[in-house]
């Protein structure tokens, strides 16, 4: 698909449609030939002339229709009246990443942490997108003495800042760090940025300025890179917390911890999205340090310009006389020490002073101080605080109950934060005087989400519908890893007010369906009994092997050559570019990714597929029997067998592809890259500061032990039996782990225990 196809998100067809979003989500769900989205510049994006014809044949029911409309309208015609605007020229789809890859080179050889490295890159945004004058300049300085480009680059930023009304950069070890050959990175970067234009959005999305969709792009790789070291609230969190406070134009909102103005950002965008300008939407933030400096240049870049950013100390007592409609805030954890005195009389602790050793409820009560009366804060909180058994904040926690402050606690999984893997909660509290109902409405989302890599889990596009319809519905609800229900003020009473969803949610629980459940025991059990017999199959078959090649395991070799991988087998890294997904219809090819290659062999679970059309032209990297696949990013050197199961499936982008000729066997090579001291050499020589990656002139370079071709195949033949062995074993684990999940509640009879759920 060409850049010049305009893209649209889901939130913009509802948008367009003029209809909710829920009801975009129903027809993706239930429709199988709506358009399929791709992933853009991490974003789900939809082709609006594909929208547009789709949407041309659903007709608009005559209670929908505006007094203006005839019958007979179709949301196609909606769509295409609403989306007005002429097409814009997209920049290229991996515009972040490359910009992300120079940034971080640079900060690699600049020897700059990460806080350095983003203030340098929005500065640059802002002089791109901000100052045309200042940015020619710098255009034309990419090619003098690279010497001079960083303190000339942060000369000219500085100057464009302070024309602009802005503070300027507070730091500027990049201008001397690193020897000056590396600022070749930097030319790079202002290279990438100059190609941009900067009247379009990302990939043609309309009302997306392509400077804060950058800004958004570069603070989360940022964020990854740093790890635990790494302020920034996880996105997906952050469109959750709006969508159930649903901000709205013309109040006031603040973020009292807003490290990088992530809240500020997402409740202006929610509300761009549903309404347009956000006439008189003013949004302010407290924060430390040089975070103060990002978050205000971040609310810049994302043309919010009625907001005010202050640097000042942990709960800070803001000016008393100032409120606030929404507070939004991600605080401190756990922050100990954060008074020298208890503020005896400060009337932010209306339900109890918090303990010196922990600032969580201090928190909380500082969002509620800020709020006016009927105003409303969601508020980030560990998982323990719902249920700590330290003297004062049991008690603050009943305070608040009573006085019906709380009005709703949601259990969200754990690994959401790349700083972080614990779960956490979040705190939905409502102003002193709102109208409320007496419980507190529980959701335990615990189990939602997706993995995103191996260590970082998001939450979907469904996961946050899910939690938003139980929260706005205010009933026992359940849906698929969702679970919710309102609990009266005297149930927690008589728990001593836990607040932690899992305490209550049982009973929310989806009904089980005995029969199936016997059924599929029955099934399990007799998968059982078929794994455990090819696992004794596949046991005689290893000793076999191993008696076959046990003359290899005595004496020393002999007749052994030393070679380049090169040397004996075609190596070719996966396509550069994105590849679309298709539908995983029966037509459609497989996608081996890294996620794919599991104990040496291919695994189906969680494939991707591509439309045949679109393999024949990649079909120099289609897989045949005997090829090795190999992992080149993330876990380094992980590989599989392709076998004739595979024939005919697409080598992914992250992998590489191995095709040995005569002289080596494949199932020897196997073996050969997963030796101990064969991976470290892979990890050794991969590339990359922060993503290590392997490259197909790394991989052909790698030093490779060669016996005799009846020697590998031995070799091969026994290591293969024993990773045959591995996966069975594997599968006997899932299998029996199933069964006992079928088998407890049928031994429970869970049908008895939701007659009486309270009394668990």
């Amino acid at each position: 698909m060409t850049g010049s196809v305009r893209l649209v998100t889901a939130a913009e067809i509802a948008r367009l449609a003029e209809v909710k979003p829920a009801a975009v989500s129903n027809w993706r769900r239930r429709h199988p030939d709506f358009p399929a989205a791709e992933r853009r510049m991490g974003r789900e994006v939809y082709p609006a002339p594909e929208v547009a014809a789709w949407l041309d044949h659903r007709i608009v029911a005559e209670k929908d229709r505006q007094p203006t409309e005839d019958a007979g309208i179709t949301y196609g015609i909606r769509f295409r009246r609403n989306l007005g605007s002429p097409e814009r020229v997209a920049p290229p789809p991996d515009t972040g990443r490359r910009l992300w890859r120079a940034f971080a080179a640079y900060r690699n050889f600049g020897g700059i942490n990460g806080t350095e490295a983003s203030m340098l890159a929005f500065g640059l945004l802002y002089l791109r997108f901000h100052d045309a004058s200042r940015w020619s300049e710098l255009r034309e300085l990419r090619y003098a003495p690279d010497r001079d480009l960083p303190r000339r680059a942060d000369d000219l930023v500085n100057s464009a800042l302070l024309a602009g009304g802005h503070e300027p950069l507070p730091r500027h070890a990049w201008t001397t760090g690193g020897p000056s050959a590396d600022h070749a990175d930097l030319a790079t970067a202002i290279q990438i940025l100059d190609r941009l234009d900067p009247s379009s959005g990302p990939d043609g999305i309309r009302d997306a300025p392509i400077a804060g969709w950058l800004a958004d792009d570069l603070l989360s790789r940022f964020a990854a890179a740093d790890g635990r070291r790494g302020h920034l609230t996880p996105d997906s969190v952050v469109r959750l917390a709006v969508r159930l406070t649903n901000p709205i134009g013309g109040e006031r909102i603040h973020d009292p911890f807003c490290h990088l103005g992530e809240f500020l950002v997402g409740a202006v965008d929610h509300v761009r999205t549903r309404c347009g300008a956000p006439a008189k939407l003013k949004v302010s933030g407290g924060t430390v340090g040089h975070l103060g400096w990002l978050a205000g240049m971040n609310l810049t870049l994302h043309d919010i310009a009625t907001r005010e950013v202050r640097v000042e100390p942990p709960l800070y007592r803001w000016d008393t006389q100032r409120r606030f409609d929404l507070v939004l805030t991600n605080p401190p954890f756990n922050m100990s020490d954060w008074t020298d005195g208890y503020h005896v009389g400060d009337l932010r602790w209306r339900y109890g002073i918090p303990p010196r050793h922990n600032a969580n409820f201090a928190w909380l009560q500082h969002a509620l101080a800020l709020l006016t009366e009927g105003g409303r804060a969601a508020v980030l909180m560990p998982h323990g605080a719902g249920s700590s058994e330290n003297s004062r904040e049991r008690a603050i926690r009943a305070a608040m109950v009573e006085d019906g402050v709380v009005d709703a606690v949601i259990a969200l999984p754990p690994q959401l934060f790349h700083s972080t893997a614990i779960a956490v909660t979040l705190w939905l509290l409502r102003g002193r005087g709102s109208d409320g109902d007496d419980d507190v409405f529980f959701v335990d989302a615990h189990a939602a989400g997706t993995m995103d890599g191996r260590n970082h889990r998001v939450l979907r596009e469904e996961d946050l519908e899910r939690i938003t319809a139980a929260y706005r519905d205010r009933s026992t609800f359940t849906s698929g890893d969702v679970l919710s229900r309102a609990v009266a003020r005297d149930r927690l009473r008589d728990d001593g007010y836990v607040l932690n969803p899992g305490r209550y949610l049982i009973a929310a629980s989806a009904p089980v369906d005995l029969d199936r459940n016997r059924a599929d025991a029955d099934d399990l059990r007799h998968s059982l009994r078929n794994l455990l017999q090819r696992s004794i199959d596949s046991h005689e078959r290893a000793e076999r092997q191993i008696d076959t090649a046990a003359d290899l395991l005595y004496g020393t070799p002999a007749g052994w050559s030393r070679c380049q991988l090169g040397e004996v087998c075609d190596v070719l890294a996966g396509p550069s570019g994105a590849v679309s997904s298709g539908g995983g219809n029966s037509s459609d090819v497989p996608v081996i990714k890294p996620r794919n290659i599991s104990e040496n062999r291919i695994v189906r679970d969680h494939l991707d597929f591509v439309d045949p059309s679109v393999a024949e032209t990649l079909d120099r990297y289609l897989l045949a029997p005997g090829d090795v696949v190999c992992t080149r990013t993330g876990e380094i050197g992980r590989c599989g067998l392709v076998t004739e199961e595979h024939d005919g499936w697409l080598l992914g982008t992250s992998c590489l592809r191995l095709r040995p000729d005569a002289s080596l066997d494949p199932s020897y090579l196997v073996f050969y890259l997963g030796h101990p001291r064969v991976q470290r050499w892979l990890v050794g020589n991969a590339g990359g500061s922060t993503v290590r990656s392997l490259t197909a002139a790394t991989m052909r370079a790698l030093p490779l032990l060669l016996p005799d071709t009846d020697r590998q195949r031995r070799i091969g033949a026994a290591m293969g039996a024993l990773d045959e062995q591995l996966a069975i074993h594997d599968r006997i684990r899932r299998t029996t782990s199933a069964l006992r999940e079928s088998l407890v509640p049928l031994y429970l009879q869970d049908t008895l225990l939701d007659e009486a759920p309270e009394e668990i």
